[in-house]
């Protein structure tokens, strides 16, 4: 049981991205790994001021998850898509734009992502069995919703970050850990044992 043994870069600072892309060399091509600062660099542009709900700049969230899909040696499509998730939390994707820089697969996966954060856990009413059959059927529709697994994927990374992010963070996120706890718990560490990533599985 060992978690997923990656970190992302520890700031957004050009430097260490270049650091951390160099380090994606026995597993991504030259061009891939350009792609990646590409992505990078139109996050940035376009989302450099944005957070996340529970505080995390939107660009440490999309490199952290990008850093966990990488580690996983997904394709280079989820890795840029993953870099791209923070653009429709700042209200700036536009696939049309998107597509002819990345690709319509990615422009498909950031969207996909997108729909995928508006799915919450369910509520604390009922007995156990009432909510494990609610967490189940809305684990169902996330796999029904999405026609590329690649976007559960993602959303699986961007989950595992979003928790190494509270877990950083002081007695004033108390609240914050135990919502996204119960959510991880309920929908997405048996989503992750569904699809088998095991890595992922643990560490939520």
């Amino acid at each position: 049981m060992v978690a997923v043994a990656s970190a992302a870069p520890q700031t957004a600072a050009p430097r260490a991205v270049a650091a951390w892309l160099e380090t994606l060399s026995p597993d991504y091509s030259a061009d891939e790994r350009a792609s990646f600062q590409a992505a990078f660099d139109y996050a940035r542009e376009h989302s450099a001021d944005a957070a996340m709900a529970d505080g995390e700049p939107a660009l440490d969230r999309a490199l952290g998850a990008a850093t966990i899909l990488a580690s996983l040696k997904l394709d280079a499509d989820s890795v840029r898509g993953a870099l791209l998730l923070g653009l429709p939390v700042a209200g700036r994707f536009d696939a049309e734009e998107v597509t002819p820089r990345f690709g319509a697969d990615v422009a498909t996966l950031v969207a996909g992502v997108a729909r995928m954060g508006g799915i919450r856990a369910v509520a604390d009413a009922g007995n156990k069995e009432e909510r494990a059959l609610q967490a189940e059927n809305l684990r169902k529709m996330l796999l029904a919703m999405v026609e590329d697994i690649r976007v559960v994927l993602i959303k699986l990374a961007e989950r595992t970050q979003a928790l190494r992010y509270l877990m950083t963070r002081g007695a004033e996120a108390g609240e914050l850990r135990e919502r996204a706890a119960r959510e991880v718990l309920e929908l997405f560490a048996p989503l992750a044992n569904r699809l088998g990533v095991w890595q992922l599985k643990w560490e939520l």
